[in-house]
């Protein structure tokens, strides 16, 4: 199994401005750059180059995509608290029901 290739931030933009200004077609771009078929039209899914600061960012998509993940695990934990928290109620009256049923035990 061949080891994932780490690609730097210039390269991905470099690949991404080519097929945006180039007026190649993507294969030859691919070809010419020595790249696995598919890469570059998965970096400009991925990436966008930010026109003020010439900065690789993520997507518009991308960005979503992370701040959904983000807001899915916040839900998940508090789930998981709300559940612990009901338990943690439901022990409380029983054992609160219990109090009053031993308290006036005694008093019968």
């Amino acid at each position: 199994m061949q080891a994932k290739r780490q690609y730097s931030e210039e390269f991905k933009k470099d690949a991404i401005h080519l097929l945006e200004t180039s007026g190649k077609r993507l294969s030859e771009i691919e070809r010419d750059l020595g790249i696995p078929h598919g890469l570059i039209r998965n970096l400009q899914k991925r990436f966008q180059v930010n026109p003020t600061t010439s900065k690789l960012e993520l997507s518009e998509v991308e960005q979503l995509k992370d701040e959904l993940r983000q807001m899915k695990r916040e839900l998940e934990i508090t789930c998981m608290e709300r559940d612990i928290l009901k338990k943690r109620l439901a022990f409380s009256r029983r054992k609160h029901a219990d109090e009053i049923r031993s308290h006036r035990a005694i008093q019968s």
